[in-house]
C-alpha cells in the first residue's frame, strides 16, 4: 500500500484507526524525523472561551482539561490529556473560534527548560512535502473533526519518547503562517510557568483574522493555585 492509497482509505474510513497506526509505523521505519529544540522563556498562548464575564478562579482552569472532561481532538484520544497552545496571541484567539459577545481568557505560559518538539506538516527548508510527510500533514491538518480518530494516532506516534516535549504543527484556522503546539502534561507540570492571563470581551469580528476586543481584567499572580484578578488593562494587547 502506498501513501496515496492509504490516504484514500483514511478519507473514506476504509481502515480502522488502529490498523492505520500499524501501517504508519511501518512506513515511518527508517524515515528521517525532524524536530525543533527551543530554549527557555519561549511564550505559548492558550485560549479558553466563556459564555459570560466569568473570571476563572483556579490556574488549573486555564491549563489542560481534567481527565474526565477530555474528548477526542486533533492530537489526543478521549481520556488522553494534552496541553494545546499557539505561538501567536492572535492565533490562539482564532483557534478557539470565538463569536461576537464571547468572553475569552488568553493565558501566557513560558518554558523553564529546553522544549523539544516533533514537527508534523512542516518542512525545515520550506520545500514541498512529499511521501509520508505529506500524508501525515494532510491527515493531521484536515479541517473539521472528521479525521480526529486518525490525526490523534499520528500524534500518538510522534509523542513517544521521554525526551519529547510535544509536537508542533501548522495552524488550521489561521489564514497566516502560524504554528500550534500540543504538549505532554508532564512537561507542562514540571517545566512550564504561568506568566499572565487576559480576560477579553469580543465586540466585533470583521473577518476570521480581524477582531475588536475590550480587555476587562488581567491576572499576573497566583496564590496557592488561585488566580488574582485586577480590573483594567495591561497595555499589552496585540490588536
Amino acid at each position: 500500500m502506498n501513501v496515496n492509497e492509504l490516504f484514500e482509505k483514511v478519507r473514506f474510513k476504509l481502515i480502522s484507526p488502529d490498523e492505520f497506526l500499524v501501517v504508519i509505523r511501518g512506513m515511518a521505519t527508517g524515515q528521517r524525523r525532524t524536530g525543533l529544540s527551543l530554549g527557555d522563556e519561549t511564550t505559548i498562548y492558550r485560549a479558553r472561551v466563556f459564555p459570560s464575564n466569568i473570571r476563572p478562579a483556579l490556574l488549573s482552569e486555564l491549563s489542560y482539561p481534567p481527565y474526565d472532561l477530555t474528548i477526542l481532538q486533533r492530537a489526543n484520544a478521549k481520556g488522553e490529556q494534552i496541553f494545546y497552545g499557539s505561538f501567536g496571541f492572535k492565533t490562539a484567539l482564532v483557534e478557539c473560534r470565538v463569536k461576537v459577545n464571547d468572553y475569552v481568557v488568553i493565558s501566557e505560559w513560558v518554558n523553564l527548560d529546553e522544549m523539544i518538539l516533533m514537527q508534523i506538516g512542516l518542512s525545515v527548508d520550506r520545500r514541498p512535502l512529499e511521501g509520508i510527510n505529506k500524508l501525515l500533514h494532510d491527515i493531521f491538518t484536515s479541517e473539521g473533526d472528521d479525521l480526529y480518530e486518525y490525526s490523534s494516532k499520528v500524534a500518538f506516534h510522534f509523542l513517544r519518547g521521554d525526551s519529547i516535549s510535544g509536537i508542533i504543527y501548522p495552524s488550521v484556522s489561521s489564514e497566516f503562517e502560524s504554528h500550534n503546539v500540543a504538549l505532554h502534561t508532564d512537561f507542562v507540570d514540571k517545566k512550564m510557568k504561568f506568566n499572565q492571563a487576559y480576560l477579553l470581551h469580543v465586540t466585533e469580528i470583521a473577518n476570521s483574522e480581524d477582531f475588536e476586543v475590550i480587555e476587562i481584567a488581567y491576572a499576573s499572580t497566583v496564590d496557592n493555585g488561585r488566580l488574582i484578578w485586577e480590573n483594567g488593562r495591561t497595555n499589552k494587547l496585540y490588536f
